[in-house]
């Protein structure tokens, strides 16, 4: 049975299990919110993984529009070790 891509959620929560996988020390996810005229980093420690990955798994549509609020949106998210590593994103690419 061949199986389609993933959704953007099931990339976010494949990126939680790989940054456990590999030791990652943080993950980062950019937001887009209303009334905002910039993007908003979150920086999410590995203590927090579990916690957030859930949050984000209750909260998320698969598009990952936030449930009560559509407008808000997580448009990036990638997992990290040093903090030097944030100046090479790209803040406004929206993930697949």
């Amino acid at each position: 049975m061949c199986e389609g891509p993933l959704t953007r959620k099931e990339t976010l929560i494949k990126t939680f299990s790989e940054a456990r996988e590999n030791e990652k020390k943080f993950i980062g996810v950019v937001f887009e919110l209303p009334d905002h005229p910039g993007r908003e980093l979150i920086i999410n420690s590995t203590k927090n993984f579990d916690m957030k990955e859930e949050y984000y798994r209750n909260n998320y549509d698969d598009e990952l529009c936030n449930t009560r609020n559509s407008e808000v949106k997580i448009i990036n998210f990638f997992a990290f070790n040093r903090m030097e590593e944030l100046s090479q994103l790209d803040l406004n690419y929206r993930s697949v």
